[in-house]
């Protein structure tokens, strides 16, 4: 199995999520799959690439009734 190793260094980006709690949840966590591996999550085998390279929801906020503050981290080297 392949070693990953990075910096430990990442970025957070923001994201405004439309809907409840349940679907704004739903919704960051496919941006961390999309905006890293851009694979499926069930598709995705358990391996160091979920730890190290997927995208991390670090806080989900919410904003109204049916909005919430999504923030994602992500490794720097993930960026091009």
């Amino acid at each position: 199995m392949a070693s990953y190793t990075l910096s430990g260094s990442r970025f957070t980006a923001c994201y405004l999520l439309e809907g409840d709690r349940k679907e704004a949840a739903r919704k960051a966590s496919d941006i961390c799959y999309e905006q890293t591996v851009e694979f499926p999550k069930d598709l995705l085998p358990a391996d160091p690439i979920r730890d190290a390279i997927v995208g991390r929801i670090e806080r989900l906020d919410e904003v109204s009734a049916t909005a919430f503050r999504a923030e994602i981290s992500f490794a720097v080297e993930t960026t091009a």
